[in-house]
């Protein structure tokens, strides 16, 4: 029954990937925890219907996976940002331009997951981030 701005927010994503249809009423009602679970079972999460840090890094990177490295600027940035803010806590801003914090960002993940330290978002990377691995 919580209500605040998050479960607004995780109802938009939900919605924008076609597993929520509810009101975005920013309450984690039955229609979000039900949303939040087929979310977790189609991606291989463990289906628990809290949203921890495994499930905001999945969502937050789910989308296209293009090659993106230093001076790229596009939405992709933007979700690579946010979600490497929910795996890592990185507090980058989320200006959707890959710059010097967020190529630290992705190194420092890179290195947590067992990946080259490139500093360069290919699929590997993206894989990791979409698996909701932190």
């Amino acid at each position: 029954g919580r209500r605040d701005p998050q479960v607004r927010a995780l109802q938009c994503l939900l919605r924008k990937h076609d597993l929520y249809q509810g009101e975005i009423t920013g309450r984690y009602n039955r229609a979000t925890k039900r949303a939040v679970l087929r979310f977790q079972r189609t991606r291989d999460l463990r289906v628990t219907g809290r949203v921890a840090k495994n499930s905001w890094t999945a969502l937050l990177s789910e989308g296209p996976a293009p090659l993106s490295k230093y001076g790229s600027a596009s939405n992709a940035v933007r979700r690579l940002q946010r979600a490497l803010n929910a795996a890592t806590g990185a507090e980058l801003a989320v200006t959707g331009v890959f710059e010097r914090r967020t190529t630290r960002a992705v190194r420092g993940y890179q290195r947590t997951r067992g990946l080259r330290r490139t500093g360069v978002v290919a699929q590997d990377t993206w894989r990791q981030l979409q698996a909701g691995r932190f």
